[in-house]
């Protein structure tokens, strides 16, 4: 796990979910997947870009931040690590192409933002 410097008083209104985030995360049917895709979502709010996927960037305070949230233990990441390479192969897609995908689909960015060979899948 990597050290961050974000200031922690940032850290806490950046990564808060509110209701509405809330609803888009529990549409993921498992714990580890609930605390992976909002682990990811909180990273890409307090640093404007996704984090490395292969491993997976994984900042300790802003995970324990979530997982905190959710009331789903912080070592479930390891799971979503590995079975979310899974869902990324069945996909077909890259992980930031999954990521995507899931973030248009819930609302949460415009479908114009997608790479034109990014194909929405169902």
């Amino acid at each position: 796990m990597s050290v961050d410097t974000f200031p922690h008083q940032q850290l806490l209104q950046v990564a808060r979910f509110n209701s509405k985030d809330i609803t888009k995360i529990h549409q993921s049917h498992r714990p580890h997947n609930r605390l992976g895709f909002a682990y990811q979502l909180a990273f890409v709010r307090v640093h404007n870009r996704f984090p490395a996927q292969d491993p997976l960037e994984v900042i300790e305070a802003l995970l324990t931040y979530v997982s905190v949230q959710l009331s789903i233990p912080a070592h479930l990441i390891q799971t979503y690590q590995q079975r979310r390479q899974t869902l990324v192969d069945h996909a077909g897609w890259n992980p930031v192409e999954w990521i995507i995908h899931k973030l248009v689909r819930l609302g949460d960015l415009p479908p114009r933002v997608l790479p034109e060979k990014l194909v929405l899948h169902g």
